[in-house]
């Protein structure tokens, strides 16, 4: 039990906070600006290395089930296209044409 008082005295003065009361508050605070927090991913690479398989598999989609990134060997995707994470509604992934084609030279 002391063990346990002296963690919890340890985390209040780390926390700057004058009670536990203020902590709490002020932890709470803190995890429901992280719960809103939005997270884009840009997922780019050169043409053919795999950047929509990335992104399937990342979202744990198959490369053939409805809602997956289309793939292909070469130049498959032509825009930008932004995937939603299955469990985390805040993330989404972007699908970005590969580079180093003629329509997406890596310089511009």
């Amino acid at each position: 039990m002391a063990d346990q008082e002296d963690d919890v005295r340890a985390l209040l003065n780390d926390s700057g906070e004058p009670d536990l009361k203020h902590a709490i508050s002020r932890a709470r605070e803190v995890v429901d600006r992280l719960d809103n927090v939005v997270l884009n991913i840009a997922v780019t690479g050169v043409t053919g290395a795999g950047e929509s398989t990335f992104v399937n598999a990342i979202r744990d989609v198959s490369n053939t089930e409805e809602g997956a990134a289309k793939i292909g060997e070469t130049e498959t995707t032509m825009e930008i296209k932004a995937y939603p994470h299955p469990t985390m509604p805040n993330v989404k992934i972007w699908d970005l044409p590969g580079l180093g084609t003629k329509n997406f030279k890596a310089k511009t």
